[in-house]
């Protein structure tokens, strides 16, 4: 079973965005293990990803990035461009892992046939120092910015503002600097609805509006262009889930009943605020807190209720707030 997404923190925000939303994207495909322990003392890889041979979905998205895991592979996110010696801590971990998992006997026979992990360190920049050190060169049959050190110490390295702008190389966009990462974000408000964009865009809007400025951890707030186009793709977002949750409406009309229909008519947007308030607690919501969320609608408004969605991340919380008479 995969593990749990990661809780966002203002420790090491970077961190705790990249892992979740790569955990997201790999795991219905394969096991993924978030802060997988390499040995003692312990060592921690940001993403240790196994293909499970189940084949991804057909999205323009992913191509680039299941084929980097197409082999177990570790998987390092830098914020920053790392330097050499950030490196060689990441070539400690790929080879303390291969240490651990090898057999201590192979055979030609092997059934499954040990494969040693891959390690790949997403960089936002050239990390020139390691690239000459440890003779990194540019992949052969790759895109452009996929860097590959010799084959004995199974490294490799991403530069993500190298990287061609298509589909594929969107989510790995992501985690670029400024006028990259303002492209990839542009890119992606443009793009249809469907699983895998409405898994990025959630991910990317939680981690958004949760983290105060100036510790979003994946975006440079003195950069009003990359934050204007952050802005446009919440409210796409928003936009979005304000449709779907229409459309809902309409479906829970239909087949609820004309009376109930009409109730929905008269309170337009509650629809997906319900929707919201259930994806936020994880089940379904009562008829009685259907009936408080109706109240409040008129009391408070819905942007205040749309506040209180996003800014209380925990579910405990959430349902003492509907169950609080005086809450407001």
């Amino acid at each position: 079973m995969p593990s749990p997404p990661s809780q966002p923190s203002a420790t090491k925000p970077y961190d705790s965005f990249a892992k979740e939303l790569l955990s997201k994207t790999f795991s219905p495909w394969g096991h993924v293990e978030i802060q997988h322990e390499l040995t003692t003392p312990p060592l921690f890889a940001d993403l240790l990803f196994e293909p499970s041979g189940a084949p991804p979905p057909t999205s323009p998205l992913l191509p680039l990035l299941f084929r980097l895991g197409a082999r177990p592979v570790l998987i390092e996110v830098f914020s920053d461009t790392p330097s050499l010696d950030d490196c060689l801590d990441i070539l400690e971990k790929g080879l303390r892992a291969h240490r651990n998992r090898r057999p201590k006997r192979t055979t030609p026979d092997e059934s499954p046939p040990y494969v040693r992990p891959h390690t790949w360190i997403v960089s936002p920049g050239r990390p020139e120092q390691a690239i000459k050190a440890l003779r990194i060169i540019r992949a052969r049959r790759w895109p452009r910015g996929i860097l590959q050190a010799p084959e004995a110490l199974q490294l490799g390295v991403v530069v993500v503002g190298e990287l061609p702008c298509n589909p594929s190389t969107l989510i790995l966009r992501l985690f670029g600097h400024d006028a990259v990462q303002e492209q990839a974000l542009a890119e992606l408000a443009r793009l249809d609805t469907n699983t895998i964009t409405t898994l990025v865009t959630d991910t990317f809007t939680r981690w958004y509006t949760i983290m105060p400025r100036p510790t979003r951890p994946f975006l440079n707030p003195d950069n009003p262009e990359l934050m204007a186009a952050a802005d446009r793709l919440v409210e796409k977002w928003k936009h979005d889930a304000m449709e779907i949750g229409r459309n809902e409406g309409r479906n829970e009309g239909r087949n609820e009943g004309r009376n109930e229909g009409r109730n929905e008519g008269r309170n337009e947007g509650l629809a997906p605020l319900l929707r919201q308030f259930g994806r936020r607690l994880g089940r379904p919501l009562t008829e009685a807190e259907r009936a408080t969320l109706s109240l409040r609608l008129t009391t408070l408004g819905p942007d205040r209720l749309g506040d209180v969605v996003l800014d209380i991340t925990e579910a405990e919380v959430l349902e003492a707030w509907l169950q609080d008479a005086d809450a407001e």
